[in-house]
């Protein structure tokens, strides 16, 4: 099983998990394999070199990171990914690949990502303002100490947890759940805030 991802220092890598069934603890395990770099320092004597991330050479990448270490390519039973076009398309991807030279091999594409894909399509069905609230709801008090403050005394009031309102994230696949699940725990204490805030005279000059 593999993916990519790109750290802080903005270096492209792909990390290498294995399952095998380990005859000490009679179990399947998973275990880390190999963090790689997908981009590697390219010279006239470096045939390894890998100058771009297309299904080639992501796919040589993890054939040579076994059989440096000696393991048959034979144990190779099964193969698991995101679901993105390089690794799991149905042509010239990484699957394709391991189907070509391991015929009857067990592709497994990642559950959390095809979940994603079918809420979110689930989700365009409903009117765009719905998840617009929960970000504005985040933004109107994640830069003001002030509003954080205030908001935690009607917390009290209304005897709701004093938990801090989630962002919708882009990136963190079903985030949305947890932040609409956290507005619906808050949403008393929310409703009493917004009517003193926008009744209020003392919030008068405080901008929106």
């Amino acid at each position: 099983m593999t993916d990519e991802m790109t750290d802080v220092s903005t270096v492209k890598t792909a990390c290498v998990v294995v399952r095998y069934f380990d005859q000490d603890a009679q179990k399947i395990c998973s275990t880390f394999w190999e963090l790689y770099k997908v981009f590697k320092q390219t010279s006239d004597t470096d045939d390894t070199s890998i100058p771009t991330a297309n299904a080639e050479n992501l796919y040589r990448a993890l054939i040579d990171s076994l059989t440096n270490r000696n393991v048959p390519l034979t144990n190779m039973i099964g193969f698991g990914s995101d679901g993105c076009n390089v690794m799991m398309g149905d042509n010239d991807s990484v699957k394709t690949r391991f189907i070509r030279d391991f015929p009857g091999i067990i592709i497994t594409k990642c559950v959390c990502h095809s979940a994603h894909l079918c809420a979110s399509e689930a989700c365009k069905q409903l009117p765009e303002s719905v998840e617009q609230l929960a970000r504005d709801i985040y933004n109107f008090f994640k830069h003001s100490d002030k509003r954080q403050f205030d908001f935690r005394n009607f917390q009290s009031f209304a005897a709701v947890e004093p938990h801090k309102i989630l962002k919708p994230s882009q990136t963190r696949w079903l985030s949305l759940l947890s932040v609409v699940e956290r507005i619906l725990e808050q949403w008393e204490a929310l409703r009493l805030f917004f009517i003193d805030f926008t009744t209020n005279p003392a919030h008068g000059r405080e901008p929106m």
